[in-house]
């Protein structure tokens, strides 16, 4: 919480600016080397194949199911931040020559690559190699903080150079939340300071 407050005082440029300089970098670097470390642990209880099966097999038939649409939905709009009018507020900051077709198509593709591809590419496949394929769609309906706080710890438990790779991935953990967080906050801290008019240390 003082990590946020402390960034969001500093202002877009050289708070929320600055950290996406720094962490964005370090998330891609961090998902590169988990994703490599993945892809050579060998085959334990399954391989990183049925993994990668198991995600991007695609059920057409599921294509009927409202559930899956509604979470598609909430997906998009939770990790754009839709709902929370944090495009619409650093939109907002954009320059007047500025494309923003272009910001906003490359903030959005830049988003998914790291949730799905990275994200794909590291979890589930590795609980199919230390968990067995059998436990797989469990593990994945479990949802994001079990297979994040509980499945991967239990497999980088099992996994040579803990140290370094359990600290890759809890690190990895962290800045993808400090970014959120402080993305969100971003609005808040925007309607405070044009509709009250405060100022940004008081927002």
């Amino acid at each position: 919480v003082l990590l946020n407050v402390w960034i969001l005082s500093r202002g877009v440029v050289r708070g929320l600016e600055l950290l996406g300089k720094v962490a964005i970098p370090l998330l891609f670097l961090f998902c590169i080397g988990l994703g490599v470390r993945v892809f050579t642990l060998g085959t334990i209880r399954g391989s990183v194949w049925d993994g990668l099966n198991f995600l991007y097999t695609p059920d057409l038939s599921r294509l009927a199911d409202p559930d899956v649409w509604m979470a598609a939905a909430g997906q998009i709009f939770f990790t754009l931040g839709i709902g929370f009018g944090c495009l619409e507020c650093y939109a907002s900051y954009l320059g007047e020559n500025e494309d923003v077709a272009l910001n906003s198509t490359t903030a959005a593709s830049l988003n998914e690559v790291v949730e799905v591809i990275f994200g794909s590419l590291i979890a589930i496949p590795a609980a199919a190699i230390f968990f067995g394929m059998h436990e797989v769609p469990r593990i994945a309906a479990s949802g994001t903080f079990n297979i994040g706080m509980i499945s991967m710890p239990e497999v980088l438990r099992g996994t040579p150079g803990l140290a370094v790779f359990g600290t890759t991935w809890f690190l990895l953990l962290f800045l993808a939340a400090l970014t959120s967080s402080v993305a969100v906050a971003q609005p808040v801290m925007a309607f405070f300071e044009d509709e009250l008019k405060l100022s940004r240390r008081s927002s």
